[in-house]
């Protein structure tokens, strides 16, 4: 029962249950416990020491034939008494033989505890031998009539109420841990506009959603001033970065041809510029997608995209002699920005170029499956270790070995392949290959277009 909802349930249901149960214990042992009140035992005191003067004196007179069981009237359900004496030949009724024998055993005043045979007996002083004890039974007291139905109606009745009022109070308590659940969920996975209503009627709770509603008010302040931030440094750098280029330019234009050492220099500052112009451009991007600035949808089948995007790789991998190579059994289509996605597979494909060693092989398959499409890229570079393999999605993250820096990378192609991956629905991870070498595996759902090809 792994639900707080039902355990609470269960929890308050089991306590009063038991609370019940309990009452109607100590209830019935205390309807057993024959203890009446002291003016009651008086009145009984009185009419047995008076029968049994009476009868006494009868047996003494006409010996133990003329005692009978003795009743005020006819109505079998009258006051009858008894008197014990040994030998006697006609036995009361077993309840009354019973109360008898208690009495004498115990010397005191008793009275029964069944409330179907009421009686009250008592042991007699040596001044009334040969008898030795008394007994009264008294009539049955009369049936009252039921009201509102049987007792297992009522009991019914009461446990269905006692459900009723724990299913309420468990409600109560676990619907706003509900909430809170639901808007750490939203919380994680990015909605910093996740606020809880405040509960009422427990200040604990509500101070709980007080602190939830602060807290994701604080981490929203600091997401947005971060990205403001990003989106303000990216901005500002373009300008700088756009002259410098025309600069670049203008000195290329006026430098002489003839002079290698200043051309390799210009040639090393237009690679640099470059590379930073992708940078910023990636941050952008990361920006735009954070802000949640909806990308221009359209339909586009997804087989001639993959293939742009090697064609634009090949260029890099033929400087090393590496193989792309695609395998596609199928021509998917569906909906989405085509010109973000295949950035997303560009900067996938471009880092399994870059950490291929020379005259390697990458892989580019895709694969139609029932309700996802999935592409996989596969490289023969040196794999990522396992513990990190999550990590490489995350903006600037560099792998502990230091490859990412030997090999001039930023750290953002990969964090903005999983954005957009995501922004499309689909799922994005890392395997390392047993064979060697490192996996991206992508799955987008497919579209339920009936004109979508398979």
């Amino acid at each position: 029962m792994h639900s707080l909802f039902l355990r609470l349930l269960f929890a308050f249901f089991i306590t009063v249950l038991g609370s019940l149960s309990i009452g109607a214990v100590l209830g019935q042992l205390l309807r057993n416990q024959a203890n009446p009140p002291e003016p009651l035992r008086r009145f009984a005191e009185q009419a047995l020491l008076r029968y049994a003067d009476e009868a006494v004196n009868v047996y003494r007179a006409k010996g133990l034939t003329a005692l009978a069981l003795a009743k005020a009237g006819p109505d079998p359900g009258a006051t009858s008494f008894y008197l014990w004496i040994p030998g006697r030949h006609d036995q009361p009724p077993a309840p009354l033989k019973e109360l008898l024998q208690r009495t004498l055993a115990t010397g005191q005043l008793t009275f029964s505890a069944d409330r179907l045979h009421p009686a009250i007996a008592m042991a007699l002083e040596p001044a009334y031998l040969p008898a030795t004890a008394v007994a009264m039974a008294l009539p049955r007291p009369p049936k009252m009539p039921q009201r509102g139905g049987p007792l297992w109606l009522h009991a019914l009745i009461l446990i269905c109420l006692s459900s009723l009022i724990c299913l309420l109070l468990a409600r109560s308590l676990s619907q706003p841990l509900l909430q809170l659940r639901s808007a750490t969920h939203q919380l994680a996975r990015g909605d910093f506009s996740a606020r809880v209503n405040y509960p009422r009627g427990s200040q604990e709770l509500t101070e709980l959603a007080m602190d939830f509603n602060h807290m994701a008010s604080k981490i929203e302040d600091l997401i947005q001033t971060q990205e403001q931030l990003q989106r303000d440094i990216s901005h500002e750098l373009r300008s700088p970065l756009a002259r410098l280029q025309v600069a670049l330019e203008l000195a290329r234009q006026r430098s002489p041809q003839q002079d290698t050492a200043l051309q390799r220099a210009l040639d090393r500052i237009e690679t640099e510029s470059c590379h930073l112009n992708e940078l910023i451009g990636q941050l952008l991007g990361l920006s735009r997608l954070a802000s949640g600035i909806p990308l221009e949808q359209t339909r586009f089948s997804l087989l001639p995209l993959l293939q742009r995007t090697i064609d634009d790789a090949r260029f890099e991998a033929q400087q090393r002699k590496i193989q792309v190579v695609l395998e596609a059994a199928s021509t998917p289509s569906l909906n989405g920005s085509s010109h973000w996605l295949q950035r997303a597979l560009d900067n996938i494909l471009r880092n399994a170029i870059r950490y291929s060693p020379n005259q390697g092989l990458v892989r580019v398959c895709l694969q139609l499956q029932q309700k996802n499409i999935q592409i996989e890229i596969l490289d023969e570079g040196p794999g990522v270790p396992e513990s990190e393999l999550e990590k490489i999605f995350r903006p600037f993250y560099r792998v502990t070995v230091g490859r990412e820096r030997s090999t001039g990378a930023s750290g953002i192609g990969l964090a903005l392949a999983q954005r957009i991956i995501v922004y499309h629905g689909g799922q994005i991870r890392a395997v390392n290959r047993s064979t060697g070498g490192l996996m991206v595996q992508i799955e987008l759902p497919l579209s339920t277009d009936p004109q979508n090809p398979s």
